[in-house]
């Protein structure tokens, strides 16, 4: 990648424009910096961000390029690749309720959609972000399973299960 000037509000890419400025935007809001520009192709897009973002912030969204670089079928099983919604959907919810880390473990849904997971000290969180920006989040609180459905705003559950991983990951 070659180097890029500080992003000054213009978004180089496809018919994606809109949602890359909102991804933009909740990056930004959760405490980052961002520099460069929206590097797209048919079928993939990057968003490189500078060193000023949460450290937190800065590993889920190279997670969430890595991601955005699968093509169609990556999985061989004909897998949808990751949707704009699903990435700008999973950074705002964790802006919603005020995320300060850890990171989570990123990773693609056959859907186009995207998976955070934490795990710690017999706690674990998976969100499910689908490509039409639908969350499912499953909370395991030692075998005690707990599931449902939430919308990209604040939510006491999550927000109280994301402060019992960001304890136990700084325990």
């Amino acid at each position: 990648m070659t180097d890029v000037a500080p992003f000054q509000g213009t978004i180089f890419g496809d018919e994606h424009s809109e949602l890359a400025r909102e991804f933009f935007r909740a990056a930004r809001r959760v405490g980052s910096t961002l520099t460069g520009e929206l590097l797209s192709t048919d079928t993939t897009w990057e968003i490189p961000i500078d060193g000023s973002a949460p450290d937190w912030l800065q590993r889920m969204l190279t997670d969430i390029n890595r991601v955005a670089r699968l093509g169609p079928n990556w999985d061989s099983y004909g897998a949808l690749p990751l949707s704009w919604e699903a990435a700008v959907n999973g950074v705002e919810l964790l802006d919603a309720v005020s995320f300060r880390g850890p990171a989570p473990l990123v990773s693609p849904t056959p859907d186009g959609g995207l998976s955070l997971e934490w795990k710690a000290q017999g706690l674990g969180v998976e969100v499910e972000v689908s490509a039409t920006g639908d969350v499912v989040v499953l909370v395991d609180e030692g075998g005690h399973m707990l599931e449902w459905t939430t919308s990209v705003g604040w939510d006491d559950r999550f927000a109280g299960a994301l402060k019992q991983i960001s304890e136990a990951f700084a325990a």
